[in-house]
């Protein structure tokens, strides 16, 4: 629940990125960008219950499950996996789901072998 709060999405992206050893995972869950995801993260959470300070979310900083697949992709990783979270006010607990119209988590795995990049100069090559 991180990724719909830092400045720049992409530069997160790309320092996680450089932090997955091949063959390692990364987990990201974040708010989906629908109706949904306002009426429970913004006016529920934020307005109605107040279990987060009013303001904390902003709507246009929510990031739709394919705009995240699309951004980890162009930082070198692979999506293994989308699922959704939804929470139970009443328990205050979350549970794995296939839906993903408010809260999801994207699985992401760096390959064993990764093509060497064009950009690395020849000291960064492997021999």
């Amino acid at each position: 629940e991180i990724v719909e709060h830092v400045a720049n999405p992409q530069d997160f992206l790309k320092t996680l990125a450089a932090l997955v050893k091949p063959g390692g995972l990364l987990v990201l869950s974040t708010i989906n960008r629908t109706v949904s995801s306002y009426a429970v993260a913004i006016a529920g959470a934020e307005y109605i219950t107040r279990m987060v300070p009013v303001g904390t979310h902003s709507f246009s900083r929510f990031v739709q499950p394919m705009e995240l697949a699309a951004a980890v992709q162009a930082v070198g990783l692979s999506v293994e996996e989308l699922a959704g979270a939804s929470f139970n006010p009443i328990s205050r607990q979350f549970t794995i789901s296939p839906d993903l119209s408010v809260n999801y988590f994207l699985l992401a795995s760096r390959p064993l072998e990764q093509e060497e990049s064009p950009h690395q100069d020849s000291s960064e090559r492997k021999s």
